[in-house]
């Protein structure tokens, strides 16, 4: 029986030679190094692969032929990219953070962002009254039970108020009139 080269290898039973980097060989018994496939820009590949790998979420790679994830980017800080990503353009700003893919800027106090990928501060959205909101939120939080906000883009729970003793009000009360009397 004659010796066939591995997966990731070219040759005959005498000598098998190993795929370049950035180049893959999924089957056995290739004969030429042309039946090495290339990788396509967002993955890479090591000497003798058997497959590409694909730079990860958060990354992007924009050669093909990459030799390691070395050449893998990672985005922009707050923002992020799928697994596999070819381009910089697929690094979107996370939740709470607007912009593109060279800067993600963070919503001002009293405003919240809950989708990825926003460009634009006005993609920002005000908390209501009973609500507060830090920098870069992506939800606005409830003022506590007990307690209530009657300004809306509040910054922080500061800006939620204690019923008087011995009265109480649901959690997210926005009035004054919101506090009840204990029984």
């Amino acid at each position: 029986t004659a010796c066939i080269c591995d997966k990731g290898y070219y040759g005959n039973q005498d000598n098998c030679t190993g795929c370049d980097t950035g180049k893959y060989l999924a089957t056995t018994g290739a004969t030429a190094e042309t039946q090495c496939g290339g990788c396509v820009a967002g993955q890479y590949a090591t000497t003798a692969s058997t497959v590409c790998t694909n730079c990860v979420a958060g990354t992007y790679g924009e050669a093909a032929a990459a030799a390691s994830d070395a050449a893998c980017v990672t985005c922009t800080t707050n923002a992020n990219s799928p697994e596999g990503s070819s381009a910089k353009t697929a690094c979107i700003c996370d939740k709470g953070y607007y912009g593109n893919q060279d800067n993600c800027t963070g919503c001002d106090t009293g405003k919240y962002l809950a989708t990825t990928g926003a460009t634009a501060e006005t993609q920002c959205g005000g908390c209501v009254a009973g609500q507060y909101a830090t920098t870069a939120s992506t939800v606005c939080t409830n003022c506590v039970a007990g307690t209530y906000g009657e300004a809306a883009a509040a910054a922080s729970d500061a800006a939620c108020v204690t019923c008087t003793t011995n009265a109480n009000s649901p959690e997210g009360s926005s009035a004054k009139t919101a506090c009840i009397c204990d029984k």
